[in-house]
């Protein structure tokens, strides 16, 4: 067994005797909803970025006026 195989079996110990699962399987999903969150901010960041940059013919196209736009990019990322 290489070095580093045991150093991953031995960590595996460590936490599996020590970390008791639900802590584990607990984190792991506040990692999943955080990287959701994320996501979702970007994507909302970046939209907001586009709507700015719409020229007002754009803007009558998707049906928003220039007060909703105003509206809209003055909104910070996380909110909705």
């Amino acid at each position: 067994m290489s070095q580093a195989e045991f150093d991953k079996v031995r960590i595996h110990q460590i936490f599996s005797t020590v970390v008791p699962t639900t802590i584990v399987n607990g984190c792991a999903q506040c990692v999943r909803i955080t990287r959701a969150n994320t996501a979702v901010w970007l994507r909302r960041g970046s939209t907001r970025r586009k709507l700015g940059e719409l020229d007002a013919r754009d803007l009558a196209d998707i049906g928003r006026s220039e007060r909703e736009r105003q509206v809209e990019c003055s909104k910070w990322f996380w909110q909705v």
